[in-house]
């Protein structure tokens, strides 16, 4: 995430600390088996690369970067708006190859750091324009040469708005009040390349996939049946427009 949570209309800090990492940690039922898919697609990709670097943007409680060793990402920043998250990421899963902390706190530390892989997991969607593009600008002066921009967010042109208005009603968290900038299947490669002209020149686009069907509503009933039937179909030559969760790879030129 950007700056300041005083920008955003919901009040992320009234989120409970640590609450995705524990539903993340259940491995039961459909919030739990959304979260688990969404690591694995992205660390099911990563392990393809090269990479050896990589930074989570919007890490929040450091979840996703808690599944990730060092045999492959040696070196492991997460990065976030907010102070409690960060503490809590950095006492669950900090390490010596693993660090979290305040986004302008890495820019001021870090100035001149370059990386292989830049995560966007889920918050995109949570941001106006303006703070898109700020994400859009760290992604190109930060990513080496041939470095992948990975990004995930909800799908609405898919059953997501159902399966949204279900996790509302069965979680202490409302995501309807959270996601302020939508995006479908068809159409987030030209509203992400409209934000900022320049990221149209210095990326070009990699794969667009979506995943997480019907699967989640199937963990809701068993997670190991879920779990099973995702790995069907390789998620990058999946081409079904439908799926809940969009995730896009930028590779840096």
């Amino acid at each position: 995430m950007a700056k300041d949570n005083s920008q955003y209309t919901f009040d992320y800090t009234s989120i409970p600390l640590g609450f995705y990492d524990e539903v993340a940690k259940k491995k039961k039922g459909m919030r739990s088996f959304w979260h688990h898919l969404k690591f694995q697609r992205i660390k099911d990709y990563i392990e393809t690369t090269e990479a050896s670097s990589m930074i989570d943007y919007g890490c929040f409680c450091g979840t996703f970067l808690g599944t990730i060793d060092n045999s492959k990402i040696k070196e492991q920043f997460g990065l976030d708006i907010l102070q409690d998250q960060i503490d809590y990421a950095n006492k669950t899963y900090a390490t010596d190859f693993r660090k979290f902390m305040l986004i302008d706190e890495f820019k001021k530390n870090y100035p001149d750091k370059k990386t292989d892989v830049i995560t966007i997991v889920e918050v995109i969607e949570h941001l106006e324009v303006s703070q898109i593009q700020e994400i859009l600008q760290f992604a190109t002066e930060r990513l080496n040469p041939g470095g992948k921009f990975i990004l995930t967010t909800p799908n609405y042109a898919s059953m997501w708005p159902v399966l949204e208005w279900i996790l509302n009603k069965v979680s202490d968290v409302n995501y309807e009040e959270q996601h302020i900038t939508r995006f479908k299947y068809g159409n987030i490669q030209k509203k992400l390349r409209a934000m900022d002209e320049n990221f149209s020149k210095n990326f070009k686009t990699e794969f667009v996939t979506t995943s997480h069907s019907v699967t989640p509503y199937i963990a809701q009933v068993s997670f190991k049946l879920a779990d099973k039937m995702s790995k069907f179909s390789p998620h990058q030559k999946w081409r079904f427009p439908f799926g809940n969760l969009l995730m896009i790879c930028f590779t840096k030129n």
